[in-house]
């Protein structure tokens, strides 16, 4: 087998193991962070995850597109992908801040939790319309549930990553404030 070929068992490996670090930055945010950081993080959090997703899609068309996201978008798009899903995901960013809030006690863990679905979503979109796992050689190997079960943790670690920089991004502009 081509060693450039994912696996399912690889890949549930790897979600247990996200999915556990995921548990145990909730748990820190929700103390450092809270629901009140994450109030005062209104413009920064969506800020954050857009520049974020530019990064990522940055790097997934520079590393990533001959093996994987060549087969997946059209050559036409490859420079376009980072700033448009950086701007899509700016806004799915906001709107997740504003939904976990809607849920006080458990905002953190909302605003991560919806950054999972995300994950979920968007990768049984890619795979179902896009041919995520048909395409590209090194995913043909993979489960649609595999893959969108690494999907979920990942992206709420992402989630995780995004709040703790946005509420950093905060605290910093308002240290230089006054």
């Amino acid at each position: 087998m081509d060693e450039n070929v994912l696996t399912p068992a690889l890949m549930y490996r790897a979600a247990a193991v996200v999915a556990l670090l995921d548990i145990l930055l909730v748990i820190a945010l929700t103390r450092q962070i809270g629901t009140d950081g994450l109030r005062r993080a209104r413009w920064t959090v969506p800020l954050v995850s857009g520049v974020f997703w530019v990064g990522v899609w940055l790097t997934m068309v520079v590393v990533f597109w001959d093996d994987v996201y060549g087969h997946v978008f059209p050559a036409w798009a490859r420079w376009l992908v980072p700033p448009v899903y950086g701007l899509g995901f700016a806004g799915v960013g906001a709107l997740w801040r504003y939904l976990a809030l809607r849920v006080p006690r458990a905002a953190v863990a909302v605003f991560v939790t919806l950054w999972g679905v995300t994950g979920a979503l968007t990768h049984t979109y890619a795979i179902a319309a896009a041919g995520l796992l048909e395409r590209p050689p090194m995913l043909r190997s993979l489960t649609p549930a595999s893959a969108v079960v690494f999907a979920t943790f990942e992206f709420g670690f992402y989630g995780c990553a995004i709040l703790a920089l946005g509420s950093l991004l905060g605290r910093t502009m308002d240290r230089s404030r006054g």
